[in-house]
């Protein structure tokens, strides 16, 4: 039986890396295409600063085509898939990678869709202090770069869909209920 691709994407802050935690709490495999690029700006030997990333980022796509992100994870996606029910890859961006993502798996992924309201997912991003997410013009830069990639399309087309507009332990426990459906199906 192959096992299920599970596509998580929503904007910065909606929830995507709580459902992760989720996921591997239960055991069910992660990977993060944010990782790909985080290692390309490694490779270069430039510091993790958010405009490295960005620039690593768009030049990954230019340089190797929109599906680059995707190519760079597939051997570990694979390996996964060999030995789990269900892979969660933490972080689609463009429709191009799931088109990638598609022509490269067994099985169609499927989406699922984490939405959250502006000012929660701003809130979120002030407190976790992570990289872009450290100040109000980096999270817009960002926001506006994600969006300009048809990230908003992908969430609004996604297969599955979470709205977390609650508190983290409610969120939490609407991951888990969907992951356990998402294992019963398998």
């Amino acid at each position: 039986m192959v096992g299920e691709l599970l596509v998580l994407c929503g904007m910065p802050g909606a929830g995507k890396g709580v459902f992760s935690e989720v996921a591997e709490a239960r055991g069910v495999p992660v990977l993060a295409l944010g990782d790909m690029v985080r290692e390309e700006v490694v490779a270069r030997g430039l510091a993790g600063t958010p405009e490295n990333i960005a620039a690593a980022a768009i030049d990954m796509r230019r340089d190797e085509g929109e599906g680059a992100v995707v190519d760079r994870l597939w051997p570990r996606i694979e390996a996964a898939l060999e030995s789990n029910l269900i892979v969660v890859i933490d972080g689609m961006r463009t429709a191009a990678e799931l088109v990638r993502l598609t022509q490269l798996s067994e099985a169609p992924p499927t989406t699922l869709g984490i939405d959250a309201p502006a000012a929660r997912r701003d809130a979120r991003q002030a407190d976790r202090q992570r990289g872009e997410d450290a100040s109000v013009s980096g999270r817009a830069a960002r926001e506006a770069r994600e969006r300009a990639w048809g990230l908003q399309e992908l969430i609004a087309e996604a297969d599955l869909n979470m709205v977390n507009d609650s508190d983290i332990d409610a969120f939490r426990a609407s991951c888990e209920v969907l992951l356990e459906q998402r294992i019963d199906l398998r």
